[in-house]
């Protein structure tokens, strides 16, 4: 027999599984719990459910919250109010009790990408039957194990390589990069933000992760010969039942991030009281929730770097228009290109800290080509919106700011028989001339330089790659300097042009 519901004492308040303390009285429960704010408005439910039905909803899901993720129940919740609002308008009537009929036409309704609904709406259903809370029949529970909710499209956006949700080109992605490293050079990005922005990067790990780190997750090791290497112990997320920080697992950052984050920590160590305990991350005195009292909340992650790349200024050549960046977006990158260069499943699943190896075989699925056959009209295409030139043309080799000084003149023998520009840094350079210069913010290439001659030189090198071993990857390693020339060729056609019609003859 099912519990009358109002025969029940007030719900008051309740302690949801990761320790926050809310009240469930009222039509809005409001908590902050695993770095992110929740809000559960039953207003509308007032409208499609009876009172006694409304109250065991209620009760239902305060127990859920006890037991279950945060996550887990807002999307219960969101999938039932689809539910209810299609049963109610269906019926004409407000919901007593959900029958047998509800849930199958509702099921039968569902189309096979939003099938996977009712996965959510069938565990909530089965919890409040076995509850024994009223609105749940017997006969309407013995026919849930009889459905089949189906999936979430997982991985879409990763097989299609989708340009706003999907992981990053090469070419977007080193785009990002090159723009972050200038603007913390410049001072343009703070600390905080370049050493969150690289996290994302190189560990692909969740929002709500790096929200949760503390300055103790992080620990430098040292061998006998001095080599310094770098953990960061990454709080695990979606581990059903515990909290955010209830387990972690560790993962090994390179020198450069690793030495980037030793420097925030030790940073935060002279402003944080807390120590240890103290947010790598830090954002309001609320925080996250319980425990993660003045750190980052997991969307704050989120918005702050979209804000970044939005400064940053970084246009997708894909789309033609600024970057759309989410945390997500680089998980799917490390992901991808973790499978384009060779990795199976089960490493995927590590590198991604999945608990099974299933979702990882996305990315063993998904065509690691995400880089088309680059020509020179498609180049030409590309070039304007891949912002990979981040030097500045100059008229001649006396406008340098090495103007003087032969030994700032950049040429190749092999590939031109003049220099194409002038380095403008005193300092040393290790990287090859030219073809690192001309993504190089010091690089001033001259107007006249044979600059047709080295994008003809690697566009030919790049098609005797693909024909010579068939990696695309490989063959793609200079992609985005072949835009930043075809960007130089652009400007100086442009330039040239003008000067002809100001000039009146060429």
């Amino acid at each position: 027999m099912n519990k009358p519901a109002l025969d029940l004492a007030p719900l008051g308040t309740v302690r949801t599984r990761d320790g926050a303390v809310m009240n469930v009285d009222g039509p809005v429960w409001n908590f902050t719990a695993n770095g992110k704010r929740f809000n559960l408005n039953f207003r509308d439910f007032e409208r499609w459910l009876s009172s006694p039905t409304l109250d065991a909803f209620k009760r239902v899901l305060a127990h859920a919250l006890t037991i279950q993720s945060p996550y887990t129940v807002m999307s219960s919740f969101r999938n039932m109010g689809s539910f209810c609002r299609y049963s109610a308008e269906t019926d004409n009537n407000v919901i007593d009790a959900f029958t047998p009929a509800a849930v199958l036409n509702y099921y039968a309704g569902l189309d096979q990408r939003r099938r996977w609904y009712m996965g959510r709406i069938i565990g909530l259903l089965r919890l409040w039957h076995e509850l024994g809370y009223q609105g749940v029949p017997l006969d309407t529970y013995k026919i849930l194990d009889e459905l089949s909710p189906g999936r979430n499209p997982l991985g879409e956006a990763v097989l299609t390589h989708d340009p706003l949700k999907g992981p990053l080109s090469d070419v977007e992605l080193e785009g990002l990069i090159a723009a972050l490293q200038r603007s913390f050079e410049r001072r343009e990005t703070d600390l905080q933000s370049f050493v969150l922005v690289w996290l994302l990067l190189a560990t692909g790990r969740r929002n709500i992760q790096l929200a949760a780190l503390k300055l103790r997750d992080f620990r430098v090791d040292s061998a006998t010969d001095g080599t310094r290497f770098y953990w960061l112990d990454v709080p695990r997320a979606k581990q059903k039942g515990l909290s955010i920080r209830a387990t972690s697992r560790p993962f090994k950052l390179s020198p450069q991030v690793g030495e980037l984050v030793e420097i925030l920590v030790g940073y935060r160590r002279t402003i944080d009281a807390r120590g240890d305990e103290a947010p790598l991350f830090a954002g309001l005195e609320e925080g996250g929730g319980p425990g993660l009292e003045g750190h980052l909340k997991a969307d704050q992650v989120k918005y702050r770097l979209q804000s970044i790349v939005d400064r940053l200024k970084v246009t997708s050549p894909r789309t033609g228009e600024p970057l759309h960046i989410t945390p997500r977006r680089l998980r799917y990158t490390m992901g991808t290109r973790a499978a384009a260069e060779g990795g199976n499943e089960y490493k995927i699943a590590e590198l991604l800290d999945h608990s099974t190896s299933e979702t990882a075989r996305i990315y063993v699925k998904a065509s690691p080509q995400m880089l088309e056959r680059i020509d020179r009209a498609i180049a030409e295409e590309l070039a304007p919106f891949a912002q990979a030139f981040a030097g500045v043309l100059i008229d001649h080799e006396s406008d340098a700011r090495r103007g003087q000084d032969p030994n700032s003149r950049i040429i190749d023998p092999t590939i031109t028989e003049g220099p194409v520009g002038s380095c403008g840094t005193f300092s040393f350079c290790a990287l090859s001339a030219p073809i690192a210069c001309y993504t190089c913010i010091n690089f001033q290439p001259w107007l006249d330089g044979p600059h047709e001659d080295v994008l003809t030189d690697l566009l030919a090198k790049r098609e005797s790659m693909i024909e010579r071993n068939g990696d695309i990857r490989i063959a793609s390693i200079n992609d985005r300097t072949i835009l930043a020339v075809t960007r130089v060729v652009q400007l100086c056609r442009e330039k040239q042009t003008t000067a002809a019609i100001e000039g009146g003859d060429a």
